[in-house]
């Protein structure tokens, strides 16, 4: 972490080449990596919001940027990533979390799915209705 951007400044958010590039998330190098994290997120309004946007670059070596952020004119920030350990370990990270960020469902799918994939459990099916319902009082 290196500070951020001014809060008023938009933020776009997106998946990096290096995820872009992945025939398939299904496969066991996205699967090993963490990108199959990635298997049930759209690309909803949540990749265009107003929030304060971490500077958190460069990345350990070995880190797999799930998503990136971009304040126009600047370099692409990690914003979602996973790092495997020498260990097995597995982590997981998300700089977003604000309470509006819980109206999309796409930020509910990808933090449910990072925190499962971080815990070592099966890849999961394709969600049904469960997060559409969630609701959040931003006042």
């Amino acid at each position: 972490y290196h500070g951020g951007y001014p809060d008023d400044l938009l933020a776009s958010l997106s998946f990096p080449a290096s995820i872009k590039k992945m025939d398939r998330l299904t496969s066991k190098e996205a699967t090993e990596s963490g990108a199959s994290i990635l298997n049930h997120v759209a690309v909803d309004p949540l990749f265009e919001y107003r929030r304060h946007l971490y500077k958190t670059g460069p990345l350990e070596p070995g880190a797999t940027v799930l998503l990136e952020g971009t304040v126009k004119g600047e370099a692409a920030e990690p914003v979602a990533w996973t790092f495997r350990r020498a260990d097995g370990g597995r982590s997981f990270y998300v700089s977003l979390g604000a309470p509006h960020d819980f109206n999309f469902r796409s930020f509910r799918v990808l933090l449910r799915d990072g925190v499962s994939w971080a815990a070592g459990l099966p890849d999961r099916p394709r969600p049904g209705n469960w997060s559409d319902d969630v609701t959040w009082d931003t006042d």
